[in-house]
């Protein structure tokens, strides 16, 4: 069977802008291309990147000039930038279907890394382990103000406080010191990279209650991590972020 997976990654990252020449969008795609290498590490994202027809590492300048001029057409100014990608499994394995993307923007409305994940890897499927590794991966790369990762659909019908406060939906990282004791509604709390990986579940799970992964048990225990951060101070709210120093 043919699984479609809701999840999300949404990394708030320091504001950075990179200049107002093309050298610096040129610099924004390859320090999101740092990332990239990193990540094609992990077993579950090994298909390797394309974006349209271009194929990253083979055509690494065409790659860069396409991606600034779909930039470009989408409105950003001289000092900010987006590029993405997706995987380049969809040829390798004689099909259409995306498995995995990322992308990361800059400028004046924040920087941030957004990724999804669409079906579990052909070979390796969906496991805990390499997805925790993602998220060291990328809180290696930069150290977030916050970061998120799990079913979107938990964020439009579930989420427990106020829309402009981030909560972390199935696992997140937080730019914080935090001790088990201080969030026993998790299963796994430990430190990584300067913060702490906070999973509320080890298992894999979704909201669509005709996905076999649908759990509501598992929701409520989102919920409950969730509110258990925010009443200890460690959710931010869009103006947090924005401001840039969020857990510094």
């Amino acid at each position: 069977m043919d699984l479609t997976y809701d999840l999300l990654l949404s990394a708030e990252l320091t504001p950075h802008r990179y200049g107002a020449e093309y050298a610096a969008y040129e610099d924004g795609a390859r320090d999101f291309f740092k990332l990239l290498h990193r990540l094609e590490k992990i077993p579950c994202f090994d298909l390797g990147w394309c974006f349209k027809d271009i194929a990253l590492w083979a055509q690494e300048e065409a790659y860069i000039q396409e991606s600034k001029s779909v930039s470009d057409a989408a409105g950003w100014a001289d000092e900010e930038g987006s590029v993405s990608t997706i995987d380049n499994g969809t040829k390798a394995l004689g099909s259409e279907k995306v498995y995995y993307g990322f992308d990361y923007s800059w400028g004046a409305t924040g920087t941030r890394l957004n990724g999804q994940i669409k079906r579990p890897h052909p070979h390796y499927g969906l496991q805990l382990d390499h997805l925790i590794t993602l998220v060291d991966a990328v809180t290696r790369w930069q150290r977030p103000q916050h970061l998120a990762f799990g079913p979107g659909g938990y964020l439009v019908h579930h989420h427990p406080l106020d829309r402009a406060r981030l909560g972390i939906r199935w696992m997140g990282w937080l730019p914080f010191a935090i001790a088990p004791a201080e969030l026993p509604e998790a299963e796994i709390v430990r430190p990584m990279n300067g913060g702490t990986l906070i999973v509320t579940l080890s298992r894999l799970w979704q909201v669509g209650e005709r996905h076999p992964d649908y759990s509501a048990e598992a929701i409520r225990r989102a919920q409950n991590v969730e509110l258990r951060l925010n009443a200890l101070g460690l959710l931010p709210t869009a103006p947090d972020i924005m401001r840039g120093d969020w857990g510094q």
